[in-house]
C-alpha cells in the first residue's frame, strides 16, 4: 500500500515538474527506477522538489515595507499557478497549502534575523552616544 502511494507521489511530483520544464523550455525528465533517486540536490525528496521550485520564484515576488519581508499573497500565487499551466484546483489548493507553510517558517525566521540585527544595531548606537557623551566632558 505505502509503496503504490509512493509511486503515485513520484509520478504526479514528475507531472508537475515537467509542466515546469516544458514551460521553461527546459528537457523534460523521465521516471528513474532506482530508489537512490529519490533524494536531489537540496536534499529534498524528489516530489517535492516542484514545491520547492515554486517557493523559490515566489519569494522573488513578495513585498517588502519598513517591517521587513510581506507574506507571498495568494494573488501572486493564482498568477504564477496560471503562468506555469496549474489549473485543477487540487494542483492549486497542494500548491498554496505547501507554500503556505514554507513561507510562515521563512518569515519567522527572517523577522528574528532582522529583529536581532535592529536590536544590535540599536545597542551600537546607544553605546556610541555614550562614548561621545563622555568624550566631550573631558
Amino acid at each position: 500500500m505505502k509503496t503504490e502511494a509512493k509511486e503515485k507521489n513520484r509520478s504526479f511530483a514528475l507531472e508537475m515538474q515537467n509542466k515546469l520544464r516544458k514551460r521553461r523550455g527546459q528537457p523534460l525528465l523521465e521516471v528513474v527506477a532506482e530508489p537512490e533517486a529519490e533524494e536531489t540536490i537540496v536534499g529534498l525528496p524528489a516530489h517535492l522538489l516542484w514545491i520547492w521550485e515554486s517557493f523559490a520564484i515566489l519569494s522573488r515576488t513578495r513585498l517588502v515595507n519598513e517591517t521587513g519581508p510581506q507574506p507571498i499573497t495568494v494573488l501572486e500565487l493564482d498568477s504564477y499557478c496560471s503562468l506555469e499551466g496549474f489549473w485543477s484546483e487540487w494542483e492549486r489548493r497542494e500548491l498554496l497549502h505547501h507554500i503556505t507553510l514554507l513561507d510562515i517558517e521563512w518569515l519567522k525566521v527572517t523577522h528574528a534575523n532582522l529583529n536581532k540585527s535592529r536590536e544590535d544595531a540599536r545597542k551600537k548606537a546607544e553605546k556610541d552616544a555614550k562614548n561621545k557623551g563622555n568624550k566631550g566632558r573631558r
